[in-house]
């Protein structure tokens, strides 16, 4: 009996190390800080454009802090038509790692309001891949509530930013 108690504290002690071994080894950012992006494009389907796809650029700033994942706290839409209304909501939106290639952004929302159907998109977690190598964020067919969907998102952003797995 005795042996059985030491074998299931032993079994429990290396269970517990490899779980911490696991958390540790999750992909994270690095270098932690300010990071920002310019010249993106977001294209979006939704109710006040009647479901055509529109092309806007997207500009973007935010932080990786010490839990290792970004905040995205400003987002910023250019361009003509309805491109001009729309409007990021919802922020500060979260980019957390899954692997070295995909991230869950979580939290993304849209709103026109001046156009007639007014649109509100969102708030939805989306799942973006990250080229490493040219430092961009992208995302493809991304359904949003409100009878929204991001068609594309494409976005580099700065300074070099490494996915550690």
């Amino acid at each position: 009996m005795k042996s059985l108690n030491s074998l299931m504290i032993a079994s429990a002690l290396v269970i517990g190390l490899c779980s911490t071994t696991l958390v540790a080894a999750a992909p994270h950012f690095s270098p932690q800080g300010p990071f920002y992006g310019n010249n993106g494009t977001l294209s979006i389907k939704l109710p006040s454009s009647f479901q055509a796809q529109v092309t806007c650029g997207i500009s973007l700033s935010g932080s990786i802090n010490t839990q290792d994942e970004a905040k995205i706290h400003s987002v910023f839409i250019s361009g003509s038509g309805i491109c001009k209304s729309l409007q990021a909501k919802n922020l500060p939106w979260t980019l957390k790692p899954e692997n070295v290639f995909s991230l869950k952004l979580e939290g993304v929302s849209f709103v026109v309001s001046n156009f007639v159907p007014a649109s509100n998109c969102g708030a939805n977690d989306i799942f973006v891949t990250w080229n490493g190598p040219f430092q961009k964020l992208s995302a493809f067919n991304q359904t949003l509530t409100g009878n929204c969907t991001l068609a594309t998102l494409d976005i580099t952003l700065q300074p070099p930013l490494t996915l550690v797995p």
